[in-house]
């Protein structure tokens, strides 16, 4: 009979301690809201390793910059501003649910600092 008892034991353990590491688990897989921002933030910083980003922005050309992205499941937007708050670009018209992201330049060939803002927004079905 204790043998029975213990066998019982190490079952209920068992079970227990799988449930705790599917808990555990499946709290690390949901992808959060800030985790997304990071998301589109490399989006961002891919296109100025690839020297693609400090030239658009250089040349305040946010349509370029547009066409450089592909964010699957998502609309975007680019504004590019410079150092006194001027800026040229498309702010979205969409209130709900807009991620943005800045990206901030020093220039291409001498001192000329520009803020790259990212606007992200899932695509209504």
């Amino acid at each position: 009979m204790k043998g029975y008892i213990h066998m019982l034991e190490v079952v209920f353990a068992g079970l227990i301690l799988v449930m705790f590491l599917l808990g555990i688990a499946s709290t690390y897989n949901r992808a959060t809201s800030s985790d997304i921002g990071l998301r589109f933030s490399d989006v961002l910083v891919e296109l100025d390793d690839m020297g693609i980003l400090r030239a658009l922005a250089d040349d305040n050309n946010y349509s370029g910059i547009e066409s450089e992205m592909s964010i699957l499941g998502f609309e975007d937007a680019v504004e590019i501003c410079n150092r006194n708050g001027n800026c040229v670009g498309n702010r979205p018209e969409i209130r709900d649910n807009v991620w943005v992201s800045s990206y901030f330049l020093g220039g291409l060939d001498s001192y000329s600092p520009r803020e790259v803002r990212l606007y992200v927004w899932r695509v209504s079905s």
